[in-house]
């Protein structure tokens, strides 16, 4: 059965931004076509890989002896890999299609030069490769999202930067004047990820900072990966989608500009509130706790905004499949924030520091926010890319379902885990071995959630497989006519 995406049309009237002249939208589709499907198709491969390793990773934490008999695939190398396959191989690669394809249609500008994005993405994967292979062979860095090893590094930030002055470059060359909301977070993303990214990587592997500066160094990148980098690309998807499947103009204006750069400013100092009561100077722990509580103030606007967009329309949500995806992301969005600043608490971070409930923060920003949010754009974009509707529309709603109710359960079990963790830990009374008994009802919860949202992610993954065998149908006709000599006649690409 195929499925097509209903919504309003991207450039129309109020929808988005003013009507000017520039290129078409299948136009614009065409030009991007291969670097776009490129990082998406790479994205769904890692995603699956990422979901299924992690799933074996939550396995091990209640079910010690689980491939304990394999060194290559114990929790120390298993954890480390799957988390690093999902931002590096899912997480930023859908990231730059879709800033490449929003950049374009929100520019009204073809894509300029597809030749470097398609060089860069295959050097990304090679890197994020290499990396996968040096942490199974032990060769970690040991920190936390760092864990590639050096080589890897380099070739990661070569590739973004040419991914970004290309994007740019388009950015530069838009008919579109007017600059939306969601390209401010869009070009924004780029510059603080080469930031963040190069810094924390000189500093702990070529400057090497010791001591407890490792920590901070650390905590500052994960912080910043999360809120800067792939909160953006979240966020541009969220401004973007909401007001054009819904076709109607996003609420405000000036409460978008307030909200993005008060998020801009505060999300880089709440860094240090999964550090609450570790060996670090005081003077950070509370300047992140205050920065915390501030960006209660973007949290609000941004929430005002969506709301008020929406206008109590549900009957257009319930019947848009897109919609399902953007609402859900934009209140995973929410959530995550308003548990990372409970969490930041001095007197909620006695309980829950250093324990699985940073681990369910971690899963609704990732699982919850931004990947229902580019998969939205994902959903959108690919019909468009290659005029071939989705073959099925059960796969779409079960994606949906698992991956948002997978990441409560995870979320919801991490957290609990967390939560009675820490109370055994505080508590001279009870045994480590206690301790761990204790959670293991809620780790299992977690996992199960875990089982959900990488059933999502195959269904997914095979929904994109059937669509790419449908648009290679043509080619590969074609091919086997050239071969065999035989003039078949060729399959046209279904519009």
């Amino acid at each position: 059965m195929s499925v097509t995406t209903t919504s309003t049309p991207v450039e129309t009237a109020t929808s988005v931004t003013p009507v000017e002249m520039g290129a078409t939208a299948a136009e614009i589709d065409a030009s991007c076509r291969p670097p776009v499907l490129f990082f998406f198709t790479s994205a769904g491969v890692w995603l699956v890989l990422a979901t299924v390793l992690g799933l074996l990773a939550s396995i091990q934490l209640v079910a010690p002896q689980f491939l304990s008999g394999c060194p290559v695939l114990t929790f120390g190398r298993l954890r480390p890999v799957a988390e690093n396959a999902l931002l590096y191989g899912f997480a930023s690669q859908a990231a730059y299609g879709v800033l490449i394809w929003m950049l374009c249609r929100l520019g009204r500008v073809t894509l300029c030069c597809q030749f470097p994005y398609l060089v860069a993405g295959a050097f990304w994967n090679i890197g994020v490769t290499l990396g996968v292979i040096g942490i199974f062979a032990g060769m970690s860095t040991s920190f936390k999202w760092l864990e590639f090893p050096r080589l890897a590094g380099p070739i990661l930030f070569i590739a973004h930067m040419v991914i970004a002055v290309a994007a740019l470059v388009s950015f530069h060359s838009r008919r579109e004047r007017n600059v939306y909301v969601s390209q401010w977070y869009l070009v924004g993303g780029l510059f603080w990820f080469a930031w963040i990214y190069s810094a924390s990587y000189l500093l702990l592997n070529s400057v090497q900072v010791r001591g407890v500066l490792q920590g901070v160094v650390n905590a500052w990148y994960m912080n910043n990966f999360l809120m800067l980098w792939l909160g953006s690309i979240g966020l541009a998807s969220i401004y973007y989608f909401l007001p054009k499947l819904l076709g109607r103009p996003l609420y405000s204006r000036g409460l978008a500009v307030f909200s993005f750069w008060a998020y801009a400013f505060f999300a880089n100092w709440t860094c240090f509130g999964a550090l609450v009561g570790g060996p670090f100077p005081a003077w950070m722990i509370s300047t992140s706790i205050g920065a915390n509580l501030m960006l209660l103030l973007p949290l609000v606007g941004m929430a005002l905004n969506w709301y008020q967009t929406i206008d109590g329309d549900m009957d257009t949500i319930k019947r848009t499949p897109l919609l399902n995806f953007t609402v859900a992301s934009a209140a995973f969005f929410l959530l995550a924030n308003v548990l990372q600043i409970l969490l930041s608490f001095r007197s909620v971070s006695m309980v829950t520091s250093f324990t699985y409930a940073w681990g369910a923060y971690h899963t609704f920003f990732i699982f919850g926010f931004f990947a229902l949010a580019v998969f939205a754009a994902i959903y959108y974009a690919v019909p468009r890319l290659t005029n071939i509707a989705w073959p099925s529309e059960q796969l779409i709603k079960l994606h949906f379902g698992a991956t948002a109710g997978g990441t409560l359960l995870a979320g919801i079990g991490l957290l609990i885990a967390g939560i009675v963790q820490g109370q055994g830990i505080n508590n001279p009374n009870v045994t480590f071995h206690d301790v761990l008994r204790s959670t293991n009802i809620w780790l299992i919860l977690a996992a199960l959630g875990g089982a959900l949202i990488a059933a999502g992610q195959v269904a997914f993954l095979l929904n994109l497989l059937k669509l790419a065998r449908t648009h290679s149908e043509p080619f590969r006709r074609s091919a086997i006519a050239f071969v065999t000599g035989n003039d078949a006649p060729i399959a046209g690409v279904k519009r």
